[in-house]
């Protein structure tokens, strides 16, 4: 996850604002194209695991109606539901694996930062 303060530290950076704001030994203009990176690698994350979360909804949504069709003595519909439901964790799991790597990348990226 990235700070907030590194968001409004670059924006202020390029909007030309306080130019002598340090961040750590390195003043922001010479880190900013760190700054940039971490920015992008962090909008990917946002960008990952909000499609993640939608993914998990739906499948637990589905979940649910499962339940429900057979209930009802629906199994035909309940059956093509669990394959869904499976198809979407499969989907899940690959992107679980990708939110693994960008925030790893946005983790060492955030290290030059500072």
């Amino acid at each position: 996850m990235i700070y907030p303060f590194i968001h409004d530290k670059a924006k202020m950076e390029l909007l030309g604002i306080d130019k002598g704001m340090f961040t750590g030994n390195m003043q922001l203009s010479e880190s900013l194209p760190n700054v940039e990176k971490v920015i992008e690698v962090d909008g990917k994350r946002r960008s990952v695991q909000t499609e993640l979360d939608n993914i998990l909804s739906e499948s637990n949504k589905i979940s649910k109606e499962i339940g429900k069709l057979f209930q009802s003595g629906e199994v035909q519909k309940a059956n093509i539901a669990k394959e869904k439901t499976g198809q979407l964790k499969e989907k899940s799991k690959v992107l679980s694996d990708t939110l693994d790597e960008v925030e790893t990348e946005s983790k060492e990226e955030s290290i030059f930062v500072y």
